[in-house]
């Protein structure tokens, strides 16, 4: 390992650990604050819901990314970027390995950018807790809980799973631009082989 990887793995590792420090600390001190409000269940069913929340759409998110971004990557046969020596310039592939840790960075950045925020909690309090009301919507023939608890969590998965989407589709097409696969011809765009 290089003086320079050692360098920039120490700086990540403190930066990691400084923002995890701030993160508890904060929770610490939310958690005394409902505490002392008589209030610790609450703080209790916040964190727990929001923090589910969190890892599932982080994880939901990585995971439809590194899928779009794999097959991408599988797409692209060799990349050489040119160095140069001198007057010399010479073409250097980079290897296959180095593309996909490339795929999982930026599959973890996607995932964490449209990670779920936290405030969001009782949207999934009320999904799980929700009773139903024992009254039957003469329409569509669902319990009235069904509207006040799951639905609108439902509508909330379906708004952040369309902006994935659409997210996950403009960095694709932004890949396939960058690579000479994607080509223009008579107005209209066709992926070449």
């Amino acid at each position: 390992m290089t003086r320079r990887r050692a360098v920039i793995g120490t700086i990540a590792a403190t930066a990691l650990v400084l923002l995890l420090g701030r993160w508890g600390s904060q929770q610490y001190a939310d958690a005394l604050w409902y505490d002392s409000l008589g209030a610790y269940d609450v703080w209790q069913a916040r964190f727990l819901n929001g923090m589910a929340l969190r890892l599932g759409s982080f994880l939901a998110a990585t995971a439809f990314a590194f899928v779009n971004l794999y097959a991408v990557r599988q797409s692209v046969v060799s990349l050489v970027l040119p160095r140069r020596i001198a007057n010399i310039e010479i073409g250097e592939e980079v290897p296959s390995r180095y593309l996909l840790i490339a795929t999982l960075a930026l599959s973890a950045l996607i995932g964490s950018s449209l990670t779920r925020a936290g405030d969001l909690w009782w949207f999934a309090l009320r999904a799980r807790i929700g009773q139903p009301f024992g009254e039957s919507d003469p329409y569509f023939g669902a319990d009235l809980g069904f509207f006040v608890y799951w639905l609108p969590f439902e509508t909330e998965i379906y708004y952040w799973a369309m902006l994935m989407l659409l997210v996950v589709i403009g960095v694709v097409v932004l890949l396939y631009a960058l690579t000479p696969s994607l080509r223009g011809t008579r107005g209209s765009l066709y992926v070449s082989a």
